[in-house]
C-alpha cells in the first residue's frame, strides 16, 4: 500500500509540483495551502509524512508543526527560505524531523524522505512495534499526559511521562515566571529563567515543557482554535489557572 504524503505549501506551482513529483515516486499524496486546511487534511487523512511550508497563511508552519507534533509523531519535513535559521531551529526543538532550503532539488527531496522512512522502518524492526495504552477515562496512567477516549501509542508518550514532583516543578516555575513578569514564553530563546533552568536540568525540550503545562492547565493537549495560552490569559488569571492545576494535581484529578 502506498504511504501517503501531505504537502503544505501557499506557492500553487511549488505545490503542484510536488505533488506531481511525488506522485510519480509512488506516494499517494495530498495537498493544502494554508495551516487551517493542512491540520484538517492531516486529521481526515492521517499521512505517513508531512511536506511544511513554514511561511503560511491562516496559521504559521511553526504552529502547524507544534500542533501535529502533539498529536502525533507522524515525520514532519521543513520547507524553509534560506535565510530562515532561526525558523529552522524552533522547528526543530518542537518536533521536525528534517528540513529543505528553497530552491530544492526534487530528486534530494524524495531522497530524504525515502531515509526518513528507512529510519522509521529500522527503528520499528529493533524496537518492535509500539504497544498501545487505551487511556478511556483515566488520567494518569502515563503520569502527565491526560487524554480521554483515545488509544495513544505508549512510545509517543515517553517525553510526558513525568511523576507528580516533576510536575509540580513545572507548574511552580510558569507560576514564577508569571508573578514575576505578567507573562511567559515557551519559545526555545525566550524561556523565562525558572523555566529555562528547569529545562535544562531536565534535559527537556521547549515544546515538551510547553505541552506539560498546557496539559495542567487545559486538560488537554490540542484543542483547535489554538487554545488560550498562559499570555493570552493575563496575569491574574493564568496564576488562578496555574493554582487549580496544583491543586487538582495534589486530589488526582483533571485540571478543568
Amino acid at each position: 500500500m502506498a504511504r501517503t504524503i501531505l504537502v503544505v505549501d501557499d506557492e500553487p506551482t511549488l505545490r503542484e509540483a510536488l505533488v506531481d513529483a511525488l506522485e510519480a515516486d509512488g506516494f499517494r499524496v495530498v495537498s493544502a495551502a494554508d495551516g487551517r486546511e493542512a491540520l484538517l487534511r492531516f486529521r481526515a487523512d492521517r499521512p505517513d509524512l508531512v511536506l511544511l511550508d513554514l511561511m503560511l497563511p491562516e496559521l504559521s508552519g511553526i504552529e502547524v508543526c507544534r500542533i501535529i507534533r502533539a498529536e502525533s509523531g507522524v515525520p514532519i519535513v521543513m520547507l524553509t527560505a534560506k535565510d530562515s535559521e532561526l525558523d529552522k531551529v524552533v522547528g526543530l526543538e518542537l518536533g521536525a524531523d528534517d528540513y529543505v532550503t528553497k530552491p530544492f532539488s526534487l530528486r534530494e527531496l524524495s531522497a530524504r524522505i525515502r531515509a526518513l522512512f528507512r529510519r522509521s522502518e529500522q527503528a520499528i524492526a529493533v524496537e518492535g512495534p509500539p504497544a498501545v495504552v487505551d487511556l478511556g477515562a483515566v488520567h494518569d496512567l502515563v503520569g502527565f499526559l491526560w487524554v480521554r477516549d483515545l488509544s495513544v501509542e505508549a512510545s509517543l508518550l515517553v517525553p510526558k511521562r513525568w511523576d507528580t514532583a516533576t510536575t509540580h516543578e513545572a507548574l511552580a516555575a510558569a507560576r514564577e515566571s508569571i508573578a514575576d513578569t505578567g507573562a511567559v514564553s515557551f519559545e526555545a530563546d525566550e524561556l523565562e529563567p525558572p523555566l529555562r533552568a528547569l529545562a535544562e536540568s531536565r534535559g527537556w525540550k521547549a515544546g515538551d515543557l510547553f505541552m506539560a503545562i498546557r496539559v495542567a492547565v487545559t486538560g488537554r493537549t490540542a484543542t483547535p482554535p489554538l487554545f488560550d495560552t498562559l499570555v493570552a490569559l493575563g496575569r491574574e488569571r493564568a496564576l488562578e489557572r496555574l493554582d487549580r492545576a496544583v491543586a487538582a494535581l495534589e486530589e488526582g484529578s483533571v485540571p478543568r
